[in-house]
């Protein structure tokens, strides 16, 4: 028998995924396209409104918006939330109130089980959108079959950050 090292890569391939998905068939050339066929795809979508700085969203905690975004998100894809495997958010000032994992904060908050994970990403302006990417290429990989993914933020709540004074 061949040991991992000296096995090919088509080998390796299958022996990972064997397991996981029997209906891949024999071969390498026939598993390529199955892999490269694999597509996420958006069930639902909720978005919060756009509120300006000291408006009547300032109130109300990044965590408690996002969790009722994910909450009705859930409830139009007509889920089961058991059956959700990671939240990934977006959050680029994570500070203040939302500097710990707002993704898992929120995902608790929206009455998601406790089993069901949470990653907040932050890119800056970006980080909404690098958390629905993330959340894409882990339902693409295998990883997980079902995620919420989307972005949170509310600079009203966001600490006022200053430079330092000159001497």
């Amino acid at each position: 028998e061949r040991t991992a090292e000296s096995r090919t890569r088509g080998e390796r391939f299958r022996a990972n995924f064997a397991p996981i998905a029997p209906q891949f068939g024999q071969g390498e050339a026939s598993l390529a396209p199955t892999l490269r066929d694999m597509r996420a795809v958006v069930l639902s979508g909720v978005r919060t409104p756009i509120g300006r700085y000291g408006g009547a969203l300032s109130g109300v905690r990044p965590d408690d918006l996002a969790a009722v975004a994910i909450e009705a998100a859930v409830e139009r894809s007509g889920v089961d939330p058991g059956a959700i495997d990671d939240v990934f958010l977006g959050c680029a000032n994570q500070a203040g109130e939302d500097n710990r994992n707002v993704a898992r904060m929120a995902a608790l908050l929206a009455g998601l089980p406790d089993s069901v994970a949470g990653v907040t990403v932050n890119r800056l302006c970006a980080s909404g959108l690098s958390a629905i990417v993330s959340a894409s290429h882990a339902i693409m990989a295998g990883d997980v079959e079902i995620a919420v993914a989307g972005g949170v933020e509310s600079m009203s709540r966001a600490p006022l950050v200053m430079a330092k004074p000159d001497k």
